[in-house]
């Protein structure tokens, strides 16, 4: 893997790496190593990705350039990818970031990632988009911290937690408490 064709003039940029056995952190810091400084859009499908871990996301956190708008993660059945990776993730979330888009579709992730990645959205984000389909151990409190920590500028909000069982009446209400009152935008899946 080599990202030679990655120049400082790259505004966009999208990897697909979907079902890729050589993913892993070592992967993620050559990108994040090769990723321009003027980097706008980013774009990474890493799903079915086995070798995906905790410590892929830590990398990739720690290397994301701060100037990136609009953030664009796939991680769907990557089931290496637990709390600590959303945490670390999470604090390596640029504050310029306008759009973050984030499949954890079939991840190992509870309410401490959830609420993990919730304390690391920057201020000013606009457009959020978050996919726990299959967040078996999502739960009441995860909702809860997540309705707490909503930027007040979201212009555009799409949830989705299809599947999660154990979320109730509870976190729904403390969700929606959160969820800034005029929002345009919204999409919620709790099928």
């Amino acid at each position: 893997v080599t990202f030679s064709t990655v120049n400082a003039r790259t505004r966009d940029l999208e990897v697909r790496w979907s079902g890729r056995d050589f993913v892993d952190s070592g992967a993620f810091a050559l990108l994040g190593r090769s990723l321009p400084e003027r980097l706008k859009n980013l774009h990474l499908d890493c799903r079915r990705c086995a070798k995906l871990s905790d410590t892929s996301l830590a990398v990739l956190g720690a290397l994301l350039p701060q100037h990136i708008q609009q953030l664009r993660l796939d991680f769907e059945d990557c089931f290496r990818i637990s709390d600590a990776g959303l945490a670390a993730l999470g604090k390596g979330l640029p504050q310029r970031l306008q759009l973050f888009d984030l499949s954890c579709k079939m991840c190992s992730v509870a309410d401490p990632g959830l609420a993990a990645i919730t304390a690391g959205l920057p201020p000013g984000l606009q457009v959020l988009r978050l996919n726990f389909d299959r967040g078996w151990m999502v739960r009441d409190s995860g909702l809860a911290a997540l309705g707490a920590g909503l930027p007040s500028n979201l212009t555009d909000l799409a949830l989705t937690f299809d599947h999660c069982r154990s979320v109730g009446e509870r976190g729904l209400a403390a969700l929606g408490v959160g969820i800034p009152e005029q929002l345009p935008q919204l999409l919620l899946s709790f099928r």
